[in-house]
């Protein structure tokens, strides 16, 4: 259980950690050829490159992640790709996927940091898909997912860096959840299921979120206590 408690509080560090090591600097025209399937390898190869000393409890989770299921996330950022590659607003498009993969990540970062007692209830009240192995699951594949959508938008793009929207939106993410969550207590109804904060509410908060960054400057900070203010005003 200790090191579900590291992973869940070491949501967001692997794609952080991996994109500042990164220093991509591609001409255009090598830009226009990277695709997803070469991120994917990239992000892959390097994970596989670390020793188990020099991985997170994260990447340690990487590594097992069941096949099937990275085969699930392979094929789910295949599909983004092609959506990318279709649309009008790419960069508007894969910025909205990221973001989701990371909500869901860190709504199950939120739930393996509840206690004992409140996550066996999950699982009794909502079945496995509530339990440890279903959260950091969902955790690890999620994060796997964002991570190579980053890897992806920095070197198609341009718009991966330290401290850019990506950043601002995972740091007022989390201060949303602490600012909603209260004292654990038993969900009122299924829509309710966790600390004070319905799943529905939760993804209302962060869709809010996402929309306000959208449209955020490329590798460039945002003011985050604005962020987190005016995310915080609008009705949940």
């Amino acid at each position: 259980m200790q090191e579900v408690i590291a992973i869940a509080v070491l949501a967001g560090a692997i794609a952080a950690v991996y994109l500042l090591s990164k220093k991509y600097a591609a001409p255009a025209s090598a830009a226009a050829r990277f695709r997803m399937d070469d991120a994917w390898r990239l992000t892959e190869r390097d994970f596989g490159r670390a020793s188990e000393e020099q991985l997170s409890p994260l990447g340690r989770a990487l590594g097992k992640l069941p096949a099937s299921r990275r085969e699930d996330v392979r094929r789910e950022l295949l599909d983004i790709e092609a959506r990318v590659t279709q649309s009008s607003s790419p960069v508007k498009l894969l910025r909205a996927s990221i973001m989701d993969a990371a909500a869901l990540s860190l709504y199950a970062s939120h739930i393996l940091l509840l206690n004992e007692n409140t996550r066996k209830h999950l699982v009794e009240e909502y079945g496995s898909s509530f339990s440890d192995h279903e959260m950091l699951v969902t955790l690890v594949s999620q994060e796997l997912k964002y991570t190579v959508l980053r890897t992806f938008a920095q070197y198609h793009y341009d718009d991966a860096s330290e401290r850019d929207w990506f950043d601002s939106y995972m740091k007022v993410a989390r201060g949303l959840m602490r600012a909603r969550s209260g004292a654990a207590k038993r969900p009122a109804n299924r829509e309710e299921a966790v600390s004070g904060v319905s799943f529905a509410e939760y993804m209302t908060l962060l869709e809010t979120l996402k929309q306000k960054l959208l449209d955020a400057p490329s590798r460039t900070p945002v003011n985050e206590a604005a962020l987190l203010q005016d995310s915080q005003d609008s009705p949940a």
